[in-house]
């Protein structure tokens, strides 16, 4: 084999003759799906194994240059779990014990911990997690932690434990996603607790759940110091407003902040008191998005003239509604002005998303909605405000499209034609059904 490789190298023209550099960046891209970008947010690059492998059973040259590749990313994710451990879990331990070197290259680790109880009469231990947890103490590089399930019930104590292994091993991780599968046990208190780390700059949070106990005197009792972390992003929120302003509050300074809309929240929540609890930081928000909130709340409009930095702001349709006549409700107020108050805001985006069973209909962008916009338009260039594009999230079933019920995009278009000249873009996400198709509706 030796000798065969010497030859290959020595042929004019062949691929192994360029410097180890430039065949890394060529396996990197090889490595790729098609139209993936080799890029995530931190510039981690997260390889397919099924692709790499191939790759490392070319040459030996390859198999040294590609096999850190194959570990930049594990994952075990939904339906499999990693407790209690199966063969896929005890190969990797084994792997890693054998070369300790190879999880060093281990740059994304997700993991899924079942809420489901196979057997009713087991109990989950310490002892389900040993396998779990020497792994991850065999992966110091990691920069994206994803963790899904595993925090209902005495189970979650242990994961926490976990979690908490995570932060002491992975001294460059900057990203963390925790999701719920149970509904109990996943609460912003365990979650600040535990997440004790100053490289940690994003942090998504999905399905957190209620505190048992919620009042002035348990939250005034907890430090937790502040978090360097600088984007937060929460869905299928569940907590009430004292922690939530407490978890607002942890980051020293945010510069990006996400609420998703609610689902399985019962508590009350709208816009103006999302205004108060950032206020730590108004002046280093640079993008704010915000979904659908209480039903009794919907209507009220926040007033950003102090978030001084802010450049994106994103909100729901179904919150800015506001109970009032069909027609009245679609005509720009004056107080709805106050949405374009930031001073350095460019870009305001209208989603009408809806996180339910089913999504919005065909029919829920009309002349009515353009109207609303084309009012927030031509108030922003009456008050000569820095709004560069308005962005509509639209996404709605095309089951029941009908011809006679046009085609919203084109309404859309037409206010992008209106207000382009005066430096006002109006874009939105793709169409759910392109308008060829929708010309041969019946």
């Amino acid at each position: 084999m030796a000798s065969a490789h010497r030859h290959e190298t020595e042929r004019p023209g062949s691929i192994l003759n360029l410097p180890n550099e430039v065949l890394v960046k060529i396996l990197e891209h090889a490595s790729l799906g098609r139209n993936e970008s080799p890029f995530r947010r931190n510039d981690e690059i997260v390889l397919r194994s099924r692709l790499i492998a191939p790759i490392i059973r070319t040459c030996r040259r390859f198999y040294q240059l590609a096999v850190p590749f194959h570990w930049r990313s594990i994952k075990y994710d939904y339906p499999d779990s990693v407790i209690p451990s199966d063969r896929k879990v005890m190969a990797l331990h084994r792997a890693l014990q054998d070369n300790p070197d190879l999880g060093r290259h281990c740059l994304a680790f997700l993991f899924h911990i079942t809420d489901i109880r196979m057997n009713e009469e087991y109990e989950l231990t310490a002892a389900d997690y040993q396998a779990l947890n020497e792994i991850i103490a065999s992966l110091p590089n990691v920069r994206s932690l994803n963790i899904h399930g595993g925090w209902q019930g005495a189970k979650g104590l242990l994961t926490f434990d976990t979690l908490r292994r995570c932060i002491g091993t992975m001294h460059s991780l900057r990203e963390v996603s925790l999701s719920r599968e149970g509904l109990e046990g996943f609460t912003v208190h365990r979650v600040m607790e535990t997440l004790q780390s100053p490289s940690i700059r994003s942090l998504s949070l999905h399905g957190v759940s209620k505190e048992r106990v919620d009042d002035a005197t348990f939250w005034a009792s907890q430090d937790y110091g502040e978090s360097n972390i600088t984007e937060l992003a929460l869905s299928d929120y569940r907590e009430r407003a004292e922690g939530t302003l407490r978890l607002i509050n942890w980051p020293k300074e945010l510069a990006s902040f996400s609420f998703g809309s609610f689902y399985n929240n019962t508590n009350y929540f709208d816009l103006p008191m999302f205004a108060t609890m950032l206020d730590k930081h108004k002046h280093t928000l640079t993008k704010l998005s915000i979904g659908y909130l209480a039903t009794s709340g919907r209507g009220m409009i926040l007033d950003l003239f102090e978030f001084t930095a802010l450049e994106d702001l994103q909100l729901s349709v179904w919150q800015l509604l506001r109970p009032a006549e069909a027609e009245e409700r679609f005509t720009f107020r004056a107080e709805e002005a106050k949405l374009l108050s930031a001073p350095k805001l460019r870009k305001f985006t209208l989603d009408f998303s809806i996180y339910d069973q089913h999504s919005e209909d065909w029919s829920d962008f009309g002349e009515r909605e353009q109207r609303w916009l084309r009012g927030m338009a031509e108030t922003a260039i009456a008050r000569k405000a820095p709004l560069r594009e308005i962005h509509v999230i639209f996404t709605p079933d095309s089951w029941d499209a009908k011809k006679e019920d046009g085609y919203p995009w084109d309404l859309m278009k037409a206010l992008g034609d209106e207000f382009e000249p005066a430096g006002i873009a109006v874009t939105h996400n793709t169409p759910t059904m392109s308008r060829e198709e929708w010309s041969k509706l019946a």
